[in-house]
């Protein structure tokens, strides 16, 4: 393994391995986060034919998130963050919270 004299020169090699190996990361991520293969992953985006799972609009290749289960871990679909991170408030909150949030939000549209 080489040594560095620094941990900034350390951090520097690292950042430049990543940046030559992107699929070798992402699979090394979706491996230990999911389980997941690229190949699987990339498959998924296919039979999704590259739209979100949630909303339906398109979804970019490298913008793509594998939505799960937090409970089971099981992989639902790829997503866009934003679709992601709304399903996880939107888990937090009861029906009528959501409700109240939905009538807010139409009441106040017009001043927008």
């Amino acid at each position: 393994m080489k040594q560095y004299k620094t941990k900034a020169k350390q951090r520097a090699s690292n950042k430049k391995w990543r940046a030559s190996n992107k699929d070798k990361c992402k699979e090394q991520k979706l491996k230990k986060r999911y389980g997941l293969t690229l190949t699987a992953h990339d498959k998924m985006y296919k039979n999704q034919k590259g739209l979100c799972g949630m909303c339906h609009k398109h979804l970019e290749y490298d913008g793509a998130c594998v939505d799960h289960c937090h409970t089971t871990g099981k992989i639902r679909s790829l997503v866009h963050d934003f679709c992601n991170r709304l399903e996880g408030i939107m888990n937090q909150c009861t029906d009528e919270h959501i409700a109240s949030i939905m009538a807010y939000t139409k009441k106040h549209k017009s001043l927008i």
